[in-house]
């Protein structure tokens, strides 16, 4: 290692799920280890089945069972796990943000009382930036007092994101120590024939989407086949992505999802809202016109550009080149992109 103060790394992920946040956490780990660092993961709820699945054992991993809370001991959560970091005394701790949404799903206080209305104004959609009205400010304030208690913004915890968004939104609380690491998709969307002229009358939704621009669409253009991209088995979901001419996710952006990604590696055109990171050109390099807020009083707008760009594929597919160009560059340079940023956390972080 480049610096012996900090002789284990250790990457603390759920052992019961198989999701693109543990998929990433995997990757970074695979990527300190490419550069001679010595990592592990650590798994909570350990399901062993799960753990065996290829999605895991493809990054050939170290594991370890117990947690050294020492200062030669760096600590990674995800920032579900934030309470648990904060226990550590001695540790070095690094929170790597993959979103917003799931740090503010569990508020840490309840009603005495079963509401689900007030229930899901403190859980559901969290911190954007962007929303306006009463219900989202209300969301968002009381998100934010849920979590208040949380002494994670004065310099002993190191915010790693993987976008800028999310990465801008720890800044304005005050961390000092903030990095921006964009990772990369899984191999699979790289290491394929990209299929650009015999596409199929297929437009992908998001599994966010709002119901209503799923109904309409499908009522717009009956000829198509509209497909919601949720609870879909994986290779299905990456031969659905190799034949659509579209796929669009007008859900929430609370981190930099890997959906809209693996779509445009596959061909597909992309469509998105303005909010949370897709706000971000940094995060989301697409053109302007691809991204539309998805307001109710917009459908007609919505349906109109889907329905423009599904019948004339070939006029707009040039437009995503220079975002699967990103994403190429992402995939080439992750390795000593993580390489330079834990030397920096190694070196300045608490």
């Amino acid at each position: 290692m480049t610096n012996h103060t900090v002789k284990t790394i250790i990457i603390c992920c759920p052992g019961n799920a198989l999701t693109g946040g543990i998929n990433s956490l995997h990757n970074l780990c695979n990527a300190l280890t490419a550069n001679n660092y010595n990592a592990y993961m650590y798994y909570v709820n350990a399901n062993e089945t799960i753990l065996n699945d290829y999605q895991i054992t493809s990054y050939q991993v170290k594991r370890i069972h117990q947690i050294n809370d020492s200062a030669d001991t760096l600590v990674i959560v995800p920032e579900t796990m934030v309470p648990f970091v904060l226990q550590l005394q001695k540790a070095k701790k690094v929170v790597y943000w993959l979103g917003l949404n799931y740090f503010f799903k569990k508020p840490t206080w309840r009603f005495p009382f079963n509401l689900k209305l007030i229930r899901k104004l403190i859980s559901c959609r969290s911190y954007d930036g962007h929303s306006s009205g009463i219900i989202e400010r209300t969301k968002r304030r009381l998100n934010e007092f849920s979590k208040s208690h949380l002494n994670m913004w004065n310099g002993e915890v190191i915010h790693l994101s993987n976008s800028h968004f999310v990465a801008s939104y720890c800044r304005k609380k005050g961390s000092p120590y903030t990095y921006v690491l964009h990772n990369p998709i899984r191999e699979e969307f790289y290491n394929h024939q990209l299929n650009l002229k015999n596409r199929e009358k297929i437009i992908l939704f998001g599994p966010r989407t709002p119901k209503y621009i799923i109904r309409r669409m499908r009522k717009h253009l009956p000829e198509f086949s509209i497909v919601r991209v949720r609870k879909i088995p994986f290779k299905q979901v990456t031969e659905l992505m190799s034949k659509a001419v579209i796929f669009a996710e007008f859900g929430n952006y609370s981190g930099r999802d890997r959906m809209p990604r693996e779509a445009a590696m596959f061909g597909c055109n992309i469509f998105m809202n303005t909010r949370g990171t897709a706000a971000f050109v940094d995060d989301y390099n697409i053109p302007r016109k691809y991204t539309i807020p998805d307001s109710p009083g917009n459908i007609k707008y919505i349906l109109q550009q889907l329905t423009n760009c599904a019948l004339n594929y070939q006029d707009h597919i040039g437009n995503f080149e220079e975002f699967r160009n990103q994403l190429r560059e992402e995939r080439k340079n992750f390795r000593s992109n993580t390489k330079e940023i834990f030397n920096q956390i190694i070196t300045n972080g608490n």
